[in-house]
Order: C-alpha cells, then structure tokens, then sequence
C-alpha cells in the first residue's frame, strides 16, 4: 500500500512534489518490487480516455495520471463528495480503479488554502488528495460495509511486517459495482 499527499503538476503535465521529484516514476519502480508482473508495462488502457471523459476535471486528471498501466479495468467509479444533514463531510469527493492487479483509490482532501486564484495564474493544479496504490498480491479479502447515508470497502492486506485494514469510503448507489470488481480481482 503507497500513500501520498499534496503534489504540484507543472504544465508539462509532470507529477512532482514540493521538491521537484517525479512520483510516478518512484510509484511504478516500489509497485514493480511488490509484484514483478507489474515491471515494464508501460503502456496505457487503450479505453483509457472515454471512461474518465465525464468525470469531473481534478478527479479525471488524477485518474489518468495515476491509473494502473497496460492493465483491464474492471471498474472504474467516482463520486461527489457526500455530506450528512447537518453534519459536516461524510465522504470525500474520490474514485476507486480496480484492474485485474491493483486497486487505486483517488480521495480529495478538503483545501483550506486561501490562494486558489494563484495557482491558475501559475500554471498549477493543486490537487491536494490522497492517492493509495493497493497491489493485488497484497490484498487477502474486502467486505463491503454499509453506514448510514454511505458504504465502506475494508480491505484486508498481507504486507511483510503483519496484516494491515485499509477503508475506503464510498456512495452506496456504487456498492453492487464495487462489490463485483473486487470479487473479479480477487478470483485472478
């Protein structure tokens, strides 16, 4: 499992953090170490571009980036942040990729910048959101939850240090499509 958080995009469309290192680069060769079947695929999905064609820009943008290369989606869901009555944000707004070898979950965090004029003046895109990479040979078994007003996918992992639970949260219009790709993933 891989975590990251606030990067800059410059207008090369390259992925790099505060200090100018690539991450993609660094994700695909950690990825590759985990599961050598992911090692020098390269290539996108050739469907790639028409199932993120209406999502909304910042989730499509961070799809296409940090999709799992020359891999067969077996889903591929976003959604809008989700709110309760009168309380604050349940859900944030996120995607979930499913392929046949790894699990990408896309989640935006809430930007408390005060300076979002100045990066469209810059030429940035500030995503501000958590980008988790889940290879296949670490996942063990999921069980989809239900809470009120959203569904919970928790994921049980094995890592080399001990098992590990990831949860990620979602709309429960999207649980009959969850439930199937990870079901398809985890009979591969």
């Amino acid at each position: 499992m891989l975590r990251r958080g606030k990067y800059i995009v410059r207008r090369n469309n390259e992925v790099r953090d505060s200090r100018g290192r690539t991450y993609r680069e660094a994700i695909d060769l950690i990825l590759a170490g985990i599961d050598p079947a992911l090692a020098g695929v390269a290539a996108n999905n050739q469907g790639e571009a028409s199932i993120f064609q209406a999502w909304p820009t910042k989730i499509r943008n961070e799809a296409q980036r940090f999709s799992p290369k020359g891999q067969r989606f077996l889903a591929a869901i976003q959604w809008p942040a989700i709110f309760g009555n009168s309380t604050p944000q349940l859900v944030p707004h996120g995607a979930l990729l499913i392929t046949e070898r790894a699990l990408v979950a896309i989640s935006e965090e809430k930007d408390s910048s005060t300076e979002p004029a100045l990066e469209v003046l810059s030429g940035r895109e500030n995503f501000g959101g958590i980008i988790t990479f889940v290879p296949r040979v670490r996942l063990v078994d999921f069980h989809v939850g239900h809470q009120e007003g959203f569904d919970v996918l928790a994921l049980e992992l094995h890592t080399p240090h001990g098992g590990k639970k990831l949860e990620i949260k979602f709309p429960s219009a999207d649980e009959r499509a969850v439930s199937k790709a990870m079901e398809q993933m985890l009979l591969r």
